[in-house]
């Protein structure tokens, strides 16, 4: 529902109203937390220029435009403080964001490269973050299961 508003209307909810949805992405229960995930990839990832983003990967020497995406998402993470359910986020994006989150040349560029003039060295927190991330996709793309700990919403009745 709050996807479908926020499409609608950028300025129907409020930055708190958005705060509080992206938190959710952390929820237990799946079909919450993948439309949280979807909410946050429509809100924040969306919004750029690919062809912006594209020039200036170039310009740097990178070989993908999810540079700027992909340290978003690591700050997010660290910002949210719940580091210990990069799982969750990572499977709560799944659907949405595949295409940024399977980006592991990106974040083997980012982890590897020295910054440009101009561009912040990402800190030793962050890059720690990145290769949790990293992990966490590699594991979903993998298994292709949530989480432990994250329920499907799919009840089993006992008979």
């Amino acid at each position: 529902l709050l996807s479908d508003s926020f499409s609608g209307s950028e300025e129907a909810l409020s930055n708190e109203d958005c705060e509080n949805v992206y938190h959710l992405v952390y929820s237990a229960h799946r079909p919450v937390a993948v439309a949280a995930g979807e909410f946050l990839h429509k809100k924040l990832f969306s919004r750029h220029d690919p062809q912006a983003e594209e020039a200036l990967a170039k310009r740097r020497g990178r070989n993908s435009p999810n540079g700027n995406l992909i340290r978003m998402l690591v700050l997010f993470f660290l910002e949210s403080e719940l580091h210990e359910h990069a799982a969750y986020l990572v499977d709560s994006l799944w659907e949405s964001s595949q295409e940024l989150l399977k980006d592991w040349e990106c974040m083997t560029e980012l982890l590897l490269e020295e910054p440009v003039q101009g561009e912040e060295a990402m800190s030793d927190r962050q890059e720690s973050a990145l290769i949790e991330l990293m992990v966490c996709t590699i594991r979903q793309a993998a298994e292709a299961h949530p989480p432990v700990g994250r329920g499907t919403g799919k009840r089993v009745s006992g008979a």
